[in-house]
């Protein structure tokens, strides 16, 4: 019989932690002279587009070696990665209680096996997988006209895998949907090319990593041709329907929910009972305050449009450009589109009366690669911005029998990483495997259970990783050097630690494609660009304020991860909560 490890590794945890972060916080308390100037620096990097190396960055004692850094930065907390694998290795062995039998009081009335809100990218692929599975689903989407959206349009390869998880590889032909193989990234004067690296396994007989031959690549595409044919792929699943209306109200019985009522086109309202209900309905969801307490929230948006006759410099790649004062992404979607996108902070300047128009052309197309410029400030003459909120969500724990949510609906990071659809798409992966695993479909208890026990614990694998990443990277690009100057030093150190190549380019390329799931690898790399930057800065300032200002950046980068950690339940002591 296996060991039960109790809360006191959590506790025990918690306290190496919060020690660390007191340390840090009393380190950087000490006063600052006003009149410490900082000069980092410059080393320009040259790169062209048929070379796959990154320059690295040279300073008195000679050329930094990645390996030592990263293993300098992973020996510098390990404090920090045994209280957190504690906290992990502690959330293997769940509470033991069951919440018993909840059987499902409609089975007369019984219209489906499961019933899905929404049918965009997450809820078409699941229909798909529970109908192949020999579930009867019925999806209602409010609308199944094609989709128009400005996000949505970037895969990274984990989201391409679990496409093929889901038997949904297919629907990436006939949509001219072109493959990415990584990111350009520009800073001032300078870029770097970051290439997807490749899929590292662990090799049991040889004890150690292996990495695979084939290099993963993404696909970018138009939101709406993608939807459409998951939607037809969906549709074409034996046992499953798809219907258009809007659903408006969840149907319960003693808090358990049995199913939903919605009203068609002509005003109808039909009632429609099932075991389970699936709430993906997205950003918007209607019904997210039923379920959870928390609400999403965005101090930027993304404005954005297509952009025609552009050639990226890298024709196969996204293009991230840390632009003041937060970053822009551009990418392909088709042979002959690219997709920009700007985030700009709230609050965000009006559209009506033009001031959005202005921000662009003045504030943002000046800090612009050349070859993405002149088709930008065409396109913001002549076309109509169309602006989205980068909402955050964290995911909240509840206990609903009857009912799972998933999707944007549930969980949401910043889309500067395009992380999403990969997240949800492992959503589905999970809860498909879950409901498959169901003795009895109609026992809604048995379903509460297999979540305990398998999709919170198995979930946040993928989706902490994806989500810290995004918000600590968006954290570290968007800068601004009025209120935080250490923050900035963390933006020009990432670069920096990009530049270095080797591991510092391939484990957080990893990360950022969803094919390495490791929490303790994404905090070892932040941790180590940290590091970095507080070594860049003890060699450009006075003996005094290089001091201060090294802690500064260390503090910055834990006030930054921390509270992601915090929020995504990777430091919760009662994950999942039953």
């Amino acid at each position: 019989m296996a060991t039960q490890r109790g809360p006191g590794k959590r506790v025990g945890g918690a306290i190496i932690l919060v020690l660390l972060v007191i340390a840090f916080s009393s380190f950087v308390e000490t006063k600052e002279s006003p009149e410490a100037s900082v000069e980092l620096k410059q080393n320009v990097s040259e790169t062209t587009p048929d070379s796959t190396q990154t320059s690295t960055l040279e300073d008195e004692d000679g050329v930094w070696s990645g390996n030592m850094l990263f293993m300098t930065a992973l020996t510098m907390t390990v404090t920090l990665a045994a209280g957190l694998g504690a906290l992990v290795y502690s959330r293997s062995v769940l509470s033991q209680s069951k919440t018993g039998p909840i059987p499902f009081p409609h089975k007369e009335e019984k219209s489906a096996d499961v019933l899905i809100i929404g049918a965009g990218v997450v809820g078409s692929a699941l229909a798909h997988a529970l109908g192949s599975q020999g579930r009867k689903v019925i999806a209602i989407e409010r609308d199944l006209s094609e989709p128009d959206r400005i996000v949505g349009e970037l895969m990274q390869p984990g989201g391409v895998e679990q496409m093929k998880k889901l038997g949904l590889s297919h629907c990436f032909e006939g949509i001219d949907s072109p493959e990415t193989h990584g990111y350009a990234v520009y800073s001032t004067e300078k870029h770097v090319i970051l290439n997807y690296a490749p899929i590292q396994t662990w090799d049991e007989t040889n004890n150690n990593l292996s990495s695979d031959k084939s290099i993963p690549h993404g696909r970018s595409f138009h939101h709406g041709p993608f939807v459409m044919n998951l939607r037809k792929a969906a549709s074409q699943a034996p046992n499953v329907e798809l219907r258009q209306g809007t659903v408006t109200t969840l149907i319960e019985n003693d808090k358990s929910v049995v199913g939903i009522e919605y009203k068609d086109d002509d005003g109808n309202v039909t009632r429609l009972h099932a075991p389970i209900v699936v709430v993906c309905d997205g950003v918007h969801s209607r019904f997210r305050k039923q379920v959870v307490s928390a609400t999403p929230s965005a101090t930027s948006s993304f404005c954005g449009f297509v952009l025609e006759n552009c050639e990226l410099p890298y024709p196969d790649r996204g293009h991230v450009v840390l632009a003041e004062p937060s970053p822009v992404l551009a990418y392909p979607i088709s042979s002959e589109h690219v997709r920009i996108l700007v985030d700009v902070p709230h609050p965000l300047p009006s559209s009506s009366n033009g001031d959005l128009s202005t921000y662009l052309r003045e504030k943002t197309a000046p800090q612009l690669p050349d070859a993405i410029r002149i088709p930008f400030l065409k396109a913001v003459e002549e076309k109509t911005v169309r602006s989205m909120p980068c909402s955050r969500l964290h995911p909240e724990v509840y206990k609903k029998p009857g009912l799972v949510m998933i999707g944007d609906a549930w969980n949401m990071r910043h889309p500067l990483t395009g992380g999403g659809m990969t997240v949800g798409l492992a959503d589905a992966v999970l809860l498909r495997d879950i409901i498959g695993k169901l003795k009895d479909i109609d026992d809604q208890g048995e379903l509460v259970d297999l979540f305990a026990r398998d999709f919170y614990p198995k979930r946040i694998n993928v989706a902490c990783s994806i989500n810290v990443l995004a918000q600590a990277l968006y954290n570290v690009f968007s800068s601004d050097p009025t209120s935080d100057p250490a923050s900035v030093f963390m933006r020009d150190a990432c670069f920096a630690y990009f530049e270095l190549g080797g591991i510092c380019v391939s484990g957080p390329m990893s990360l950022l494609a969803g094919t390495c799931t490791n929490a303790f690898v994404l905090i070892g790399h932040f941790f180590a660009v940290a590091f970095y930057g507080a070594y860049r800065l003890l060699f450009c300032l006075p003996w005094k304020e290089k001091v201060i200002r090294s802690f500064q950046v260390l503090r910055a980068a834990t006030n930054i991860i921390l509270p992601l950690l915090t929020g995504e339940h990777l430091l919760s002591f009662t994950y999942p909560i039953w």
